[in-house]
């Protein structure tokens, strides 16, 4: 049986600077990336109960606060993480393979897929509620989500 270009998949075992083992993804056509790709649509995100966070200070966010959430850490090449991330499922990737799975237009080095929290708000008995309609920056999102903790709101939601 002949092998196409497209049917090879680059999938290498390297050791990471911390110690411990992360594999590397060079392709766009990994069965994973692909994956990864789809969370970009609604009902993908939704159907799989995952999504991707984007950026280096949400993954650590994350991290720190909800390590039982994540299913897989990416890393673009050269990026130095300065938390623990040794316990999570990590890849390496490219940049091009980076951007295949961001929605930002320059990607930040990071991506973090995480499961979505099952979780119904009683919006009646909420006072001061915030709603993100299709904000597109991580940075602004994370100082916005700040802002509206130190006002004193009771949720933030995001489109």
């Amino acid at each position: 049986m002949e092998k196409s270009f497209y049917n090879i998949i680059i999938l290498k075992v390297i050791i990471f600077k911390g110690g411990f083992f992360i594999k590397r993804i060079e392709s766009t056509k990994n069965s994973l990336i692909k994956d990864m790709k789809k969370l970009k649509s609604k009902s993908d995100r939704y159907e799989t109960g995952l999504f991707l966070a984007e950026g280096i200070s949400i993954a650590q966010e994350i991290v720190t606060y909800c390590p039982k959430r994540i299913k897989y850490i990416f890393i673009t090449e050269g990026i130095n993480v300065n938390f623990d991330i040794s316990s999570f499922e990590c890849f390496e990737v490219t940049e091009a393979v980076m951007e295949s799975i961001c929605e930002t237009k320059t990607p930040q080095g990071m991506a973090v897929c995480v499961k979505m929290e099952n979780s119904s708000i009683d919006f009646e008995k909420l006072d001061f509620v915030v709603y993100l309609d299709r904000v597109q920056d991580p940075g602004n999102a994370g100082t916005i989500i700040r802002t509206a903790d130190a006002a004193g709101a009771q949720a933030v939601i995001l489109s």
